[in-house]
C-alpha cells in the first residue's frame, strides 16, 4: 500500500472498513474519496493490480474465512457480517474460474 496515491489508499481503507455493507459500490467509494467512479475504477486497477469488484470480493472472502474458524459462529451470521452469502461466493468463484 505504500506506493498507492493518497486517494486510492483512502479508497482501500474505506473498502476495508465498509466491506460488510451489502450496498457498497464503486459510486459510494468514489463519493467518499471524491473521485469519479470511472476514474476510481481505472486508477484502482492500475495501482492495486486488481479491479474494485475483485478486491471487494477478496476482502469479504478473507474476512469470512477468518470468522468461520470460530466454531461458535453460524454460517448465516458470517455471511451477513461480510456481505457475501455462500451462494454468491460460489457464483463469483465459478465466474472467475472461467476467465
Amino acid at each position: 500500500l505504500h506506493a498507492l496515491s493518497i486517494k486510492i489508499y483512502r479508497a482501500v481503507q474505506y473498502i476495508d472498513r465498509h466491506h460488510s455493507s451489502s450496498d457498497l459500490s464503486l459510486e459510494g467509494v468514489g463519493d467518499a474519496v471524491s473521485l469519479h467512479p470511472k476514474y476510481l475504477s481505472a486508477s484502482f486497477k492500475e495501482e492495486c493490480g486488481v479491479g474494485f469488484h475483485d478486491y471487494l470480493i477478496e476482502i469479504r472472502i478473507y474476512r469470512a474465512t477468518q470468522l468461520l474458524k470460530d466454531p461458535r459462529r453460524i454460517i448465516k451470521q458470517v455471511s451477513s457480517e461480510v456481505g457475501l452469502s455462500p451462494s454468491i461466493y460460489r457464483k463469483e468463484f465459478l465466474a472467475k474460474k472461467r476467465r
